[in-house]
């Protein structure tokens, strides 16, 4: 066909330039800019400094340099006033589309050498971490689809204005806008780098790239339609604007694709599939609480049904790692104290939908609130008949959402190929009841035999393996919340500790595992917590488990006898540099104590909402550091930190003038809400349990406090021990921990 020659003509024609085997030249080698330079991801893990960041770097570089040389070529027969001569040879709508056809081939042509070029490197550094479909991904998916929108774009306006100048200041308002902070949350307004917040290591990337991917798809629609109706204004026989539309839109079918793939694209961002966009329950009030102000809601203390008591409970999913998706059938018993009709709550994740529900096996109509209290769920409500007992039957599916605060890092549950994370409403559903104390929580997992789960309760069982290539899991936990974590896990048991500790990684760490000495550090954290506070009730079939976590659920956590953390702390870089600062043992043992706090014993007050397990996991681990690397390391790493961080969020201008909340978007004050609330936990504590140390004469005498604590639990409200219990226990009252200004100096 005569296209392909042309196109084959003017890709050679580009190749005789010198100015083009530049610009491939710059394209090929920006990636090495990510390495230092432009680090959008997260460098905490291997993978985003020498993966995801090259990449994103070479699409931005590439970005610019492509567009203005695309720029160049589409004016040059104006600028040498030899464009009324060429249209009457070639016309200059078949002329543009051959032409950006062979740039974009030439683009491909680029990124690939690129990837060529930087595949043994970053293969030297991953090592047993690189993945051959991920590096290509990384490229094809990140850098290449950047260029080419940018150079379909900075045509489409100039064909539009035909002038230089208008194109590339109209382009460069689009490119900042796309890394403003206006769009820094959006990930499908950004064309130019994508959103990625981490690479993983270890458990894969796949729904970064399906979200990346997603974007790119409705990007490449937007400026292939826009380009395609900018065709109309090419202009043709000396018209000016309005008339070279008049004269090229006779040719229909340009219109028809143009106005196709805008429509395409609008379907496209209306239908976005990853992002729950329900309304968000904002915390109903602020209240002070010991010098700093908190938010209270009155809705979720009223949530359950106090008449309807759960007495048994047991879910079977299957999860389809291929397409993300969840199908689960969960089974309740539950009995009714009044006999009466009553109403019955649950929340689900945003992105299931429930099916059907049995009511002692006859279907029941349900209602659908379309919002929720909690973070990350959709409230359902059933009308349950009078009767005094039920059995209840809820047939559920669909793709885990995440929720609309936390789209800016795309967090959320997890259900891939590669990894599993998955828990709580993402499970099962879950029902706003009472419940009898220490009722389990049984299950049955089917999914890929390439995963290994790990959850909390008892040690996960095959108890089926099926010819299709997946295996049956059977889990269980006495504990309130179920959570799974799945990949390719191996485990150690810890050697040398007074109760059962495993510790789970992904297999593609056990090489440099062996050499770091893992296994110590993790005893030293489990020897320092036991001599203070005594030792963990765990058993052979309920050990501790330690699980090493994708780095896309930054941070770590607790749960039962889970305790979590990020693969990013598990990096050679953070491992082998333990004076850098906040480090990798530091975030460790900060999980790990919560087993201590926050598993087995819980802070919790109804008159003092800044006491919480985390501000005594912080004091702790402020403590164990001091002990390893010294007071001054502890007060430059810690206690400056807290008192700088409290005397920050105590300056909030909201926080000084109250009556101005009210007046702040709906999506503002729920940040502020969660900043408030992490700082009283996180900060204020801390600094008075610093305090209270002092009052008492010393760390001794604060170590037999809190060990009495452990050892007895609470005692204004058991299980609970409160912030009375714990002035109580220290002989101290309220007056003598108030954050003063001399208590401040930094």
């Amino acid at each position: 066909m005569k296209i392909f020659k042309d196109v084959l003509n003017e890709i050679k024609r580009y190749l005789y330039s010198k100015n083009i085997r530049i610009i491939m030249f710059l394209t090929i080698i920006s990636p090495i800019l990510g390495y230092n330079i432009y680090q959008p991801a997260t460098n905490s893990t291997t993978a985003s400094i020498y993966l995801g960041n090259p990449t994103l770097a070479g699409g931005l570089v590439g970005t610019f340099i492509f567009s203005i040389y695309a720029l160049y070529e589409w004016n040059i027969e104006k600028k040498n006033n030899i464009k009324i001569i060429t249209d009457t040879i070639v016309n200059p709508i078949y002329k543009s589309i051959i032409k950006i056809i062979s740039i974009i081939v030439i683009v491909f042509i680029t990124v690939s050498i690129s990837a060529l070029v930087f595949v043994p490197y970053t293969i030297y550094k991953l090592n047993a971490q690189f993945n051959l479909l991920e590096y290509t991904q990384s490229f094809y998916i990140l850098m290449f689809p950047s260029i080419i929108i940018g150079i379909l774009l900075i045509i489409s306006l100039y064909q539009i204005y035909n002038r230089v100048d208008l194109s590339i200041i109209s382009f460069l308002i689009m490119v900042f806008f796309c890394i403003s902070p206006f769009t820094y949350n959006e990930y499908l307004l950004r064309w130019i780098n994508p959103l990625i917040p981490v690479f993983s290591s270890n458990f894969g990337n796949i729904f970064y790239f399906k979200t990346a991917l997603y974007s790119r798809i409705l990007w490449i629609c937007i400026s292939i339609g826009l380009y395609i109706l900018s065709l109309l204004s090419i202009r043709v026989y000396e018209k000016n604007f309005i008339g070279s539309i008049g004269r090229n839109i006779k040719k229909i079918m340009i219109p028809i694709f143009g106005i196709g793939c805008i429509l395409l694209s609008i379907a496209l961002y209306l239908n976005e599939p990853f992002i729950d966009n329900g309304e968000i329950a904002v915390m109903d009030n602020i209240v002070s609480s010991g010098g700093m102000a908190m938010s209270v809601s009155d809705d979720e203390e009223d949530k359950n049904n106090k008449n309807l008591i759960l007495k048994y409970r047991e879910f079977d999913v299957a999860l389809d790692t291929k397409k993300g998706r969840i199908n689960g059938v969960a089974n309740y018993k539950i009995e009714n104290k009044s006999n009466s009709s009553e109403e019955l709550l649950f929340d689900i994740s945003p992105g299931y939908k429930v099916e059907k529900i049995l009511v002692n096996n006859s279907e029941i109509d349900f209602t659908d609130l379309n919002q929720a209290y909690d973070y990350g769920s959709r409230d359902i409500v059933v009308k349950l008949p009078e009767g005094n007992s039920y059995k209840i039957e809820i047939q559920y599916g669909g793709k885990i959402k995440i929720p609309f605060e936390s789209r800016g890092m795309l967090l959320s549950g997890e259900i891939t190929d590669e990894y599993i994370y998955i828990g709580g409403n993402r499970l099962y559903p879950k029902l706003a009841i009472e419940k009898v104390e220490d009722i389990p929580i049984k299950g049955n997992i089917r999914v890929s035999n390439k995963i290994n789960l790990v959850s909390t309760g008892s040690i996960p069982k095959i108890i089926e393996e099926h010819s299709d290539g997946t295996n049956t899991w059977k889990v269980q936990t006495n504990g309130d919340k179920m959570t799974v974590f799945g990949g390719d896990y191996k485990y150690m048991e810890l050697k040398d500790t007074s109760f059962p500790v495993r510790f789970y990684y992904g297999a593609k760490h056990e090489s440099e595992f062996k050499n770091w000495d893992i296994e110590s550090m993790l005893n030293e954290v489990m020897d320092y917590c036991t001599s203070l506070y005594g030792e963990l009730p765990y058993t052979e079939n309920h050990p501790l488990n330690l699980v090493m976590i994708s780095a896309h659920f930054q941070g770590g956590g607790a749960n039962e006898n889970l305790s979590f953390m990020s693969e990013a702390f598990f990096t050679k870089e953070f491992l082998k540099d333990p004076l850098k600062g906040a480090n990798a043992l530091e975030v460790i043992a900060h999980e790990i104590i919560h087993q201590w706090w926050g598993v087995q014993r819980f802070m919790y007050d109804m008159e003092n909402f800044d006491w919480s397990s985390e501000g005594i996991t912080v004091y702790t681990s402020y403590r164990m550091m001091k002990d390893k690397y010294g007071e001054e390391y502890a007060k430059k790493n810690y206690i400056d930190i807290w008192k700088e961080e409290y005397v920050k969020t105590n300056n909030n201008f909201y926080l000084r003038n109250p009556g101005y909340m009210e007046k702040l978007p709906e999506m503002y004050l729920f940040n502020l809400q969660s900043q408030l609330i992490s700082s009283n936990q996180y900060v204020k504590i801390p600094i008075q349990l610093l305090k209270a140390e002092k009052l008492l004469g010393g760390e001794d005498e604060m170590d037999r406090v809190l060990k009495k604590l452990f050892e007895n639990g609470g005692v204004e409200m058991p299980p609970y021990i409160t912030w009375q219990d714990f002035l109580d226990e220290s002989g101290l009252v309220e007056e003598d921990l108030i954050i003063r200004e001399e208590d401040l100096d930094v």
